[in-house]
């Protein structure tokens, strides 16, 4: 009886970490799929970027009557869209350090899921071991008996 209490709490101990594990699966495919639009956003701003250097140096190498507030309102968007490529860089990297840290906990969870499984598998070989020793026993009783 205790034995099978211990199989039913390895079981449930490997369901509970089945489903950590199934979470941070999740979690990181949504980590992922973040990282992906991110870095999408990110490319998008640099080609933006691009295009406005070169629109501002196209416009004053062709024209030199753009005003000086023009210019100057050019350069702060280029300035602006350069400040979010950085932070959306930044934020590329702390989703991958984070993506490495579930990636890392991932692991874990299988190692420990697989520890359990063995534990249950050698507890159920310790238990049809001990019912083939009460069935063999149960027959000698019976054999002495008659």
């Amino acid at each position: 009886q205790q034995q099978q209490q211990n199989i039913t709490q390895s079981q449930t101990d490997l369901d509970v970490v089945q489903k950590k594990l199934d979470e941070q699966q999740k979690i990181l495919a949504e980590r992922e799929q973040s990282l992906k639009k991110r870095q999408a956003d990110v490319d998008q701003l640099e080609i933006q970027l691009q295009q406005a250097i070169k629109q501002a140096q196209g416009t004053s190498a062709t024209t030199t009557a753009a005003t000086a507030a023009e210019v100057e309102a050019k350069t702060k968007q280029i300035q602006q869209q350069q400040l979010e490529i950085d932070k959306l860089r930044k934020r590329c990297t702390d989703l991958e350090k984070e993506k490495q840290k579930l990636e890392q906990e991932l692991r874990k969870s299988r190692e420990e899921a697989k520890i359990i499984q063995t534990e249950l598998e050698r507890i159920l070989k310790i238990m049809s071991t001990m019912e083939e020793e009460k069935f063999s026993l149960n027959k000698q009783i019976q054999d002495l008996q008659q």
